[in-house]
């Protein structure tokens, strides 16, 4: 099987700007996310400092295809009122009016994408694919979306896989809908951005390949650096209907790479699962070793969820058996690696997955960065339809 060559992250918030071309008094946004912006994300999920090298980050190949367009949203933002701010020219100080010669508020216009989605896929080195999709999942630093004000609101990671070219990548991760109960219709087609070698004749450029955000020989400065980038270029292309997958299921974030979960042995759970060695054993030492607490959500812990089960521990019935010198080591073995506390809803959660996967004889270990965002989100699902139900219970009743 080949090494996963491909990353996909899903940007997505109520607001995010991508800046291209303004600076100063004037912060535009470009109406799809940069290649600057995309490596700054990464780089902060990798917990590297400004002035650090991103030249492996900014060699992967980016296409984006967007989901949905967003509106440009304008702010109106000023800086210094009576305090005063220096201009760009540091020569000419801070800025007064002419006239009163009080200090003047410089008056700074900001542009912002409200309501896009875009789904991003970056191609290239495996170590590297491989070094990203972890910071994605646990980033060292806070992520956002062009600027510090604008965080992601879905996880950003969506999952890893290998695809000869960009656009075949982006075609294989289906659409959905901006929430449940979103009612407008999905697009007859969706818009991409694909980077293509520079001989390509329909490629444009675009000023967004980032050599450096912050001069090495700056490292201990205390200005502000200008960061320094060059041309790369893109072709526009599009998805009709019929070359995309649309799905309603807001748990099937990545769907197409859905991991190995660990496979049951059914002699082992037909002889624990249920029977008095659990009940009086395994179930209440894991509950004790976690302190009765969820070790997903921080929740109180009713359940105890096996990542797996084991096909080497024996129809043991008795206290004596259960907390001999033969069986006791392998008993908190498997204690310790192969269960986990869940509160009665993450539980739930799990459980729910594992019969929409049609798994079979395999089970989830919610713990897994690959399998935890599925599990939240599949959680966050279940409170919002028991709060749709409470509360039309209690227009009922009123």
């Amino acid at each position: 099987m080949s090494e996963h060559n491909t990353l996909f992250l899903r940007l997505e918030a109520p607001l995010q700007s991508w800046g291209l071309q303004g600076k100063l008094v004037f912060r535009d946004s470009a109406r799809e996310p940069t290649k600057s912006g995309v490596v700054g994300l990464l780089a902060c999920a990798l917990g590297r400092k400004r002035w650090e090298s991103v030249s492996d980050l900014a060699e992967l190949e980016m296409g984006v295809r967007v989901d949905r367009e967003g509106a440009l949203t304008r702010d109106y933002h000023t800086v210094g009122a009576k305090i005063g701010i220096i201009q760009a020219d540091a020569s000419k100080g801070i800025k007064h009016t002419a006239s009163t010669g009080e200090i003047e508020t410089l008056i700074s216009v900001r542009m912002y994408l409200s309501d896009a989605s875009f789904l991003v896929a970056l191609r290239g080195d495996p170590d590297t694919i491989r070094n990203c999709a972890d910071a994605a999942q646990d980033p060292e630093w806070p992520i956002y979306l062009g600027r510090k004000s604008c965080p992601p609101s879905v996880p950003p990671y969506v999952g890893t896989a290998h695809f000869d070219d960009l656009k075949s990548a982006i075609a294989s991760i289906p659409w959905r809908p901006a929430f449940v109960g979103d009612t407008r219709e999905c697009p007859t087609r969706l818009r991409l951005q694909l980077e293509v070698p520079p001989d390509n004749d329909k490629g444009m450029t675009r000023g967004d390949h980032p050599i450096y955000f912050w001069p090495p020989e700056a490292e201990h400065s205390q200005f502000q650096q200008i960061p320094r980038h060059s041309a790369r270029y893109v072709v526009e292309d599009w998805l009709s209907n019929g070359e995309f997958e649309v799905s309603n299921d807001f748990s099937a974030i990545g769907d197409a790479f859905v991991p190995k979960a660990e496979r049951r042995d059914d002699p082992g759970y037909n002889r624990v699962k249920g029977s008095k060695l659990w009940n009086e054993f395994l179930r209440p030492h894991r509950l004790q070793v976690d302190n009765y607490i969820c070790a997903l959500t921080g929740l109180p812990a009713e359940e105890v969820h096996h990542k797996k089960y084991r096909d080497d521990i024996p129809s043991l019935t008795t206290k004596e058996e259960w907390e001999s010198e033969k069986w006791k080591s392998t008993l908190r073995d498997h204690i310790d690696k192969d269960l986990v506390s869940l509160s009665r809803i993450a539980h739930e959660a799990v459980s729910l997955l594992e019969y929409r996967y049609d798994l079979g004889a395999e089970r989830i270990d919610p713990l897994d960065s690959r399998w935890r965002p599925k599990v939240l989100i599949t959680l966050q699902g279940i409170l919002e339809k028991r709060e749709t139900a409470f509360r039309r219970r209690k227009q009922r009743s009123l």
